[in-house]
Formats: C-alpha cells, structure tokens, sequence
C-alpha cells in the first residue's frame, strides 16, 4: 500500500509539473494574463522548487506513515536535519553564487528529509510484523 501511495504521489506530482511548466512557458499561461514574459531565472528558480516540493511531499507522506504508527521521534530528527542542511546550503548558494540557487537549499533539504524518512518508514514496514506482535 506505500508503494501505491508513492506511485499515486510521483503520477499527481508528474502532471502538475507539466501544467505548471506549460502555464509559465505558453502564451495562454503567465504572458497572456501579466503581458510580459517571466526570466529564465525565474522558470529556472520555479522548476527546482517544484522538484523540492516533490521531495518534500514525499517525506511529508513518510512522516504521515511514521506518525500514525506511533514512531514520530525519526521525524522530527529528520525535520531539524533537514532545516539545517536547508540553510546551511541556501545560505551558502545565495551569498557566494548568486541568489536565485538558493533555492537548491530546498532541494536538497527536501532530498534529506525524504531519504531519512525514507529508510525509517521502510525499516519500520520490514519489521512490522515485529511491532505488531510487540504491542499486543
């Protein structure tokens, strides 16, 4: 049932992506309502944001998991890891790159929340019968 939530989520996320990438590039999108085109900085800025909210959508699937099995310490160790690695990299992207990578903090962020989250929720659901037999 996970991997159909995560195959429902990847599908959902997929078609919003090419809405939102067609509402930003055509001319029925943004041009035709603001009259002027975006940057490419800011179609860039608003793809990889996207894309972390694809991650951070799936750690917030895995937290939902971790939390209705009564397990919410790995979550919220991954949020405060997370938080950190996002302004750490944010940060850093914004002061001595430029400042639109700083949304590569919310990248890879996300990608950290979701890859702790990731492997508790999978080693939780590999020793469920454990658990399950533990409570009762």
């Amino acid at each position: 049932m996970y991997w159909q939530h995560v195959f429902l989520l990847i599908i959902t996320s997929f078609l919003i992506f090419i809405l939102i990438y067609n509402v930003l590039n055509s001319n029925w999108g943004y041009r035709a309502h603001f009259k002027e085109a975006l940057d490419i900085i800011s179609i860039n800025v608003s793809i990889i944001g996207g894309i972390g909210y694809f991650f951070l959508a799936w750690g917030m699937l895995n937290t939902l998991y971790l939390f209705t099995l009564s397990q919410p310490s790995m979550p919220l160790k991954a949020i405060i890891i997370a938080l950190f690695t996002n302004v750490f990299i944010g940060f850093f992207c914004s002061r001595f790159i430029s400042y639109e990578y700083s949304v590569l903090g919310l990248l890879v962020g996300a990608i950290v929340f979701m890859a702790i989250t990731l492997k508790a929720t999978l080693n939780f659901l590999n020793k469920l019968d454990y658990f399950y037999y533990a409570a009762y």
